[in-house]
């Protein structure tokens, strides 16, 4: 009740509290709470009827006082009586409290760490369990049986209901690691190309610089075979440079078809209790033309007191046409060459450039260019393989 009507608050200084506060218990004043706060002051609510009374007992006594009016819900709604778009919202958010108190609002998970919490969700839904659930048909045990049946990642979940907040609660199934047999490998080439240089940190070369080799030959073996030793297993490693050839190749048409934005935007709300939309105007519709969309959603709450059951989504509207571009020579080579060096840094990331050779050429409808790259690069990587009996 303390939220339904206006109240005052008391702030009195430190060495003047026990004096107040004697003078409250003493005089049969109500007090709806009391405090300290961080100035180390006392902090008292009182009903507003009662501030005339006590502030003219502490004026009596000398007690110093600062007084400050708290609002109810019911001195807001008469400051909003004349504002009916708010106070409607306020009944429509009452009725809702009122009549939806029986269905579940909110669904809180708790104890997953792998599984993500909307396929949790999706696993209540399918046992009958959503937001807008009436809460006395739930049937407790039929629904654990059902999610733990269906779910291949739960080994056991409960669900508890407060109020209108479903808690759920779950535990996830043990992973049994797999026993992986050990496993070795293998230094392969990954392009192909022409040895300049191998070094070996583990296995056995099987190249040499000036070889030729093509994609995923072996480089460096992870088989060893001696007379002493005979035959053993590693993980081989290395590295192999070898001189690689790269291409890359661009096709950019001549004509376009590119999106410009008018500056035109749009908001459009509507409501949703649960997941059910409720549009209450017929403009709401979608907005003819070209319109790039961005929802964003929003909770509830009555006055701060509780969220309730109903979301208000806003969809932000960008208009734009779509326009036939036609390019020059020159813009389109500038393009060009433009998105060649920006591949030409991806390619040579890991690599030397030693040279590279430029084709351009174009048609009616597009340009192309073709670009054939010659660098120096590590091309070793590793492949496993396992042993078998």
């Amino acid at each position: 009740m303390k939220k339904l009507f206006s109240y005052n608050k008391l702030i009195i200084s430190s060495n003047d509290k026990n004096k107040a506060i004697s003078l409250i218990v003493n005089g049969n004043f109500s007090c709806l709470e009391s405090g300290v706060n961080e100035n180390r002051e006392l902090e008292i609510l009182i009903p507003k009827k009662q501030i005339k009374e006590i502030r003219k007992l502490f004026d009596d006594y000398g007690i110093s006082v600062k007084v400050v009016e708290i609002p109810g819900i019911l001195k807001i709604a008469e400051n909003l009586k004349h504002r009916w778009g708010i106070l409607i919202g306020l009944l429509i958010s009452v009725m809702i409290l009122t009549v939806s108190s029986n269905f579940v609002w909110k669904i809180d998970i708790e104890g997953n760490h792998n599984v993500a919490d909307e396929d949790i969700l999706c696993e209540l839904q399918n046992a009958g369990l959503t937001l807008g659930t009436f809460i006395p048909k739930i049937d407790y045990d039929n629904l654990h049986n059902k999610i733990l049946l269906n779910s291949e990642e739960l080994s056991w979940v409960s669900v508890n209901i407060n109020g209108t907040i479903a808690t759920v609660k779950v535990k996830e199934k043990e992973k049994i690691a797999e026993k992986k047999e050990p496993s070795y490998a293998n230094i392969v080439a990954k392009y192909d190309g022409y040895i300049a240089s191998v070094f070996v940190k583990n296995g056995k070369k099987i190249v040499s610089s000036g070889d030729i080799v093509k994609k995923g030959d072996v480089l460096i073996s992870g088989v060893i075979n001696s007379q002493s030793q005979g035959v053993r297993y590693e993980s081989a490693d290395g590295e192999v440079m070898a001189y690689i050839n790269k291409e890359i190749n661009i096709k950019l048409p001549f004509k376009e078809t590119i999106k410009t934005y008018t500056g035109n935007v749009i908001n459009k709300k509507c409501y949703k209790i649960y997941n059910f939309p409720l549009n209450f105007s017929i403009k709401y519709r979608n907005p003819d033309g070209f319109y790039d969309t961005i929802e964003k959603k929003e909770n509830i709450s009555l006055l701060g007191i509780s969220d309730i059951p109903v979301e208000i989504i806003t969809t932000t509207y960008y208009e734009y046409f779509l326009e036939d571009v036609c390019y020059t020579k020159s813009q389109i080579a500038d393009s060009a060459f433009s998105e060649l060096r920006k591949q030409m840094d991806i390619q040579l990331k890991d690599s030397e450039l030693i040279s590279k050779k430029i084709n351009v050429h174009f048609d009616g409808d597009y340009f192309y260019l073709d670009c054939e790259l010659y660098c120096l690069e590590d091309i070793a990587i590793e492949k496993e393989y396992f042993l078998t009996e």
